[in-house]
Formats: structure tokens, sequence, C-alpha cells
């Protein structure tokens, strides 16, 4: 059975990409808040209390 490492084996780097990439990046406010919003669905009751909110027949 292979052996499952958990890293990129690619050694090519287009700077150019990378560099749009980490400038589209939120900055770390914005990570902590968006964080913080992602663990309110991180409890399925929550969930549940949310989900009739996102139908539109109520």
């Amino acid at each position: 059975m292979s052996e499952y490492h958990d890293r990129c084996d690619c050694n090519t780097i287009r700077e150019s990409v990378f560099n749009r990439v980490r400038a589209a990046l939120p900055g770390e406010d914005n990570l902590y808040d968006l964080a913080d919003l992602f663990k309110v669905f991180g409890d399925s009751t929550r969930v549940k209390i949310l989900a009739p909110w996102a139908s539109p027949r109520y």
C-alpha cells in the first residue's frame, strides 16, 4: 500500500499566479470573522434553527 504524504511534490511555482492569489486573500481580521461565522454551522441544532430562514416560503 502506498504511503500518503501531506505535501506537494511539485517544484514548479508560477510566481505571478502565486502573487495574484496571495494578494486576493482576505486580511487576517476578515479571516477570523469568517471563521467565527462558519462556527455557527458546526452544530446541527444551530443549522436546524437557521434552515427555515433560507427557505423562500417563510
